[in-house]
């Protein structure tokens, strides 16, 4: 039940241990390995412009099941509703 930073260092031996990932790199920091340790369980959030942190391709190849959302949040309009 934490909510933990983690280093781009230690993202390869933690990320195994995670049941929800945030990310908010807006650059590709998931590639195959790190992919090939997230649980098939997992449910990981990108908060981050595109292109986002993982690699989606690399994602299908190994199919994963994990859950991948995007946000995509339009600031004008919100600010236009203010």
């Amino acid at each position: 039940n934490n909510i933990n930073q983690v280093k781009y260092e230690e993202l390869l031996e933690t990320i195994k241990n995670m049941d929800i990932i945030f990310n908010t790199v807006p650059s590709i920091i998931l590639n195959e390995k790190e992919i090939e340790n997230i649980k098939q369980t997992a449910i990981y959030i990108e908060l981050a412009s595109k292109p986002g942190g993982i690699d989606l391709e690399i994602a299908q190849k190994l199919e994963k099941n994990t859950f991948f959302w995007r946000c995509t949040f339009n600031w004008n309009k919100f600010y236009k509703m203010c």
